[in-house]
């Protein structure tokens, strides 16, 4: 087993960056995906070079506008006919730790770390070359992002310089399409779910076969102990008491008696249903289909708050089956625009490209509870001297930054933060990843380690074959 000691001095914040297309990791490997397979796919949009056009990237709604002649090859000759763009984000640490990215940034000589609030990256190729965009010439991205905050700046990562450029900043616009998908939601709400809840309730049983016959007292005398009657009527969901009642209310306009109507207790009331010598003494209405029931036992009143919901004749006049699929439907398309509203991103932030590559939202992160530690990572295998630096990384913020640090440094400082989301990984080969799972982390206890100074990270190293896998060992 291989122990290495490391430095971390700064923890950079992660956002949605993007790794780098073939054509540029033979050139540019500066930008390293840890594992080739997993590295974040392209979104592909063809168009003209001399008439660009406006895309929007389906999986969080950006939107790309490109004018027409912008573009030019390396030696500054200018494009014309056919052309593809490769746009790619990404809203997560991991993606960005997957797409071989750096989050490190330096000011007058100093390391910091960016916490971010959304990153692109965006290539174009003629004839599978890569082609770049003219000097004094812009395309414009209006980026998703789920970061509200307005404190954050605008970065371009220039590969040659191997670092992030600022390059200005802008207020993010809010995304009107969230309240638009809310409110149609809202307006979809089904009146009543089906079944309907116990709290929906006829007066007493008679009184349901009087409505469902019509009035036909053969046929209610008939069918008093007709269990399969009795079902079909709970099928709808509705209870009924024992109170027996025939006083006549103003239902939108029409007159009805009590016992013809599907009602909702409101009273947080529990309703008689044990014995049949309740009746309806005065049904008083306050407003909104809502009545107070004096209901009377024995000589003793009590009152019950209760809604009028409908005519029981308009509950019977479809089936229990009809109704279920009715309700069904409405449901079903009432998740999907939930659906759609969890894609949303809280805000847009529009940027101007003038050249190609990765470009950031981001601010400085600072931890005001950070403590520095010695630490030592301890691995289950013997690290072999091909594979260069060991690099690790350390995740934080819910998987919003990581640092990267070289495991070659010794015995310096790492700077630690409570966070139960925190984790470490270091990357083995191609395949396989050591890691120190945020599980692992919660139970260390940071006020000990403030005091020694010092901790050994037990690394387990696990076989990776997709990003699920990855994100469930180092949760």
């Amino acid at each position: 087993m291989k122990t290495i000691k490391f430095m971390a001095t700064a923890i950079a914040i992660l956002t949605i960056l993007g790794g780098c297309s073939q054509e540029k990791l033979a050139k540019k490997a500066f930008i390293d995906p840890p594992f080739p397979h997993l590295n974040p796919q392209y979104s592909g949009f063809d168009l003209k070079a001399e008439t660009g056009g406006t895309y929007v990237f389906e999986k969080s709604g950006s939107v790309i506008t490109v004018p027409a002649d912008i573009w030019v090859d390396s030696l500054g000759n200018k494009i014309t006919g056919n052309m593809k763009l490769k746009y790619r984000e990404f809203h997560d640490a991991y993606d960005i730790f997957l797409s071989g990215a750096t989050m490190r940034y330096d000011t007058a000589g100093m390391p910091q770390s960016l916490e971010t609030a959304g990153m692109f990256e965006i290539l174009a190729f003629k004839d599978n070359k890569e082609v770049f965009i003219a000097k004094g010439k812009k395309l414009t991205v209006k980026m998703a992002s789920y970061t509200s905050e307005d404190d954050h700046n605008f970065y371009f990562l220039d590969e040659k310089a191997e670092k992030w450029q600022f390059t200005g900043t802008s207020k993010p616009e809010i995304n009107t399409k969230i309240k638009i998908i809310r409110d149609t939601i809202e307006k979809m709400q089904p009146e009543l779910a089906f079944p309907l809840g116990e709290d929906y309730f006829a007066l007493d049983y008679t009184g349901i076969l009087d409505v469902y016959f019509k009035n036909d007292f053969l046929k209610i005398e008939k069918n008093k102990k007709n269990n399969d009657l009795e079902k079909k009527f709970k099928s709808y969901g509705i209870t009924w008491t024992k109170i027996w009642g025939s006083n006549y209310i103003k239902y939108h306009g029409l007159d009805m008696r009590v016992y013809e109507i599907l009602w909702k207790n409101v009273s947080g009331r529990s309703l008689p249903n044990k014995t049949t010598d309740y009746y309806v003494e005065t049904a008083k209405y306050i407003g909104d289909d809502v009545y107070v029931l004096t209901i009377n036992h024995k000589g003793k009143s009590r009152d019950i708050k209760v809604e009028a919901v409908m005519p029981l004749r308009t509950l019977f006049a479809q089936n229990p089956e009809d109704w279920q699929s009715k309700y069904d439907q409405i449901m079903a398309s009432i998740r999907q625009e939930e659906e759609r509203l969890k894609m949303q991103a809280s805000v847009f932030r529009t940027y101007d490209v003038t050249g190609t590559g990765f470009h950031n939202w981001d601010k400085v992160y600072n931890r005001e509870d950070k403590i520095d530690i010695l630490a030592e990572f301890k691995f289950d295998r013997e690290i072999s001297q091909d594979m260069g630096d060991m690099m690790v990384y350390y995740f934080v913020e819910n998987n919003k930054t990581f640092v990267q640090i070289n495991s070659n440094l010794k015995d310096q400082k790492i700077m630690l933060v409570p966070d139960s989301t925190a984790k470490f990984v270091a990357v083995m080969s191609d395949t396989e990843a050591a890691i120190f799972s945020s599980s692992e982390y919660k139970k260390l206890d940071l006020s000990k380690l403030k005091t020694s100074g010092k901790h050994i990270f037990e690394m387990k190293t696990y076989k990776i074959s997709s990003k699920d896998e990855l994100v469930s060992l180092l949760n």
